[in-house]
C-alpha cells in the first residue's frame, strides 16, 4: 500500500514491525495529546496494559530488565482502540474486554493494508468490512461478529454492544505514519535525508517551494527560509550528516 511519496510501499510486515517508542506510539495513536502530563500518563497506561497485562503487542529493545519497550503501528492502533473504549478506567477486566475488540481492529487493519493499493482506496469509499461489531450478551468477553456480517439484529440481542470504525482509525494512523517511518529509515541507515523532505515540529513543510513558504510576504519568506536551514542543520548535526 502506498501511503506517501517519500516512503516505500507499506506492508503488513511494516504494520507489525516493532520500532516505535512508547512516546511515539501514543503520539501516532493520538492518545494523550492534551498536554505533557496527559502524554506521560498515556505512556504509563500503554506500558501497564502491554508489559504487565500482555494486551498490546510489544518487543523489548534489549535484553536488560529495564530495556524500554518498542511498539508497532498495529500496537499504536490497538492502544488507541483500547483507550477509546476504556477511557478513565483502571479496571483490568475492562482492559481485557477492550483488548479483544482491539485485536479484531488490528486484523481489519492488516486486511486493509494487504488488499488495497493506497490510502485513497480506504478514504473515498466505505465497506461494512471496515467495521468491528461486538456485543457482550451478559458475558465477560465480547462476541466479535465477523466483519461485514453484522446487522442491527445480531448485535443488539441484549447487553452492551457497539460498532468500532476500524477503517477510519487505520486511515488516520497510516496518513500520520510516513514522517515516523522516514525518520526511522534515516536513523537505521536505510535512507539518507532529502534536505527539504518532511515538516518541522509545527507540521509546516520544509520545502521552500511549498505554497506555505513560497507565498509568504517577502520579509516573512526570508525569515522562514532561515528557519528552515537552521532546523535542517540541527537535524543533520544530530544525525552526523555531512553535506559539504
Amino acid at each position: 500500500m502506498r501511503i506517501s511519496l517519500y516512503t516505500p510501499d507499506f506492508t503488513v510486515e511494516e504494520l507489525n514491525r516493532f520500532h516505535l517508542t512508547a512516546n511515539d506510539a501514543c503520539l501516532l495513536g493520538a492518545v494523550g495529546l492534551e498536554n505533557a502530563k496527559a502524554l506521560g500518563e498515556s505512556r504509563k497506561r500503554l506500558s501497564n496494559i502491554s508489559a504487565h497485562d500482555g494486551l498490546i503487542p510489544f518487543e523489548k529493545s534489549g535484553t536488560g530488565k529495564t530495556s524500554p519497550n518498542l511498539y508497532s503501528v498495529k500496537s499504536a492502533l490497538m492502544f488507541r482502540c483500547v483507550d477509546d473504549l476504556t477511557r478513565n478506567s483502571n479496571n483490568k477486566k475492562t482492559f481485557e474486554y477492550a483488548a479483544e475488540i482491539a485485536a479484531a481492529v488490528g486484523e481489519v487493519a492488516e486486511a486493509l493494508v494487504a488488499n488495497n493499493d493506497g490510502l485513497h482506496d480506504i478514504d473515498v469509499a466505505e465497506s461494512l468490512n471496515w467495521y468491528v461489531a461486538y456485543g457482550s450478551y451478559g458475558k465477560a468477553s465480547p462476541k466479535i461478529i465477523e466483519p461485514g456480517k453484522f446487522t442491527p439484529g445480531n448485535i443488539m440481542r441484549g447487553g452492551d454492544a457497539g460498532i468500532y470504525a476500524a477503517g477510519e482509525l487505520t486511515w488516520n494512523i497510516l496518513r500520520s505514519y510516513p514522517d515516523y517511518w522516514a525518520e526511522n529509515r534515516v536513523a537505521t541507515g536505510l535512507d539518507r535525508r532529502e534536505r527539504y523532505r518532511g515538516c518541522d515540529l509545527d507540521g509546516i513543510p520544509l520545502d521552500p517551494n511549498h505554497s506555505c513558504n513560497r507565498d509568504l510576504p517577502p520579509l516573512e519568506r526570508a525569515k522562514r527560509l532561515v528557519e528552515i536551514e537552521e532546523y535542517i542543520a540541527a537535524l543533520e548535526a544530530k544525525e552526523g550528516v555531512d553535506n559539504a
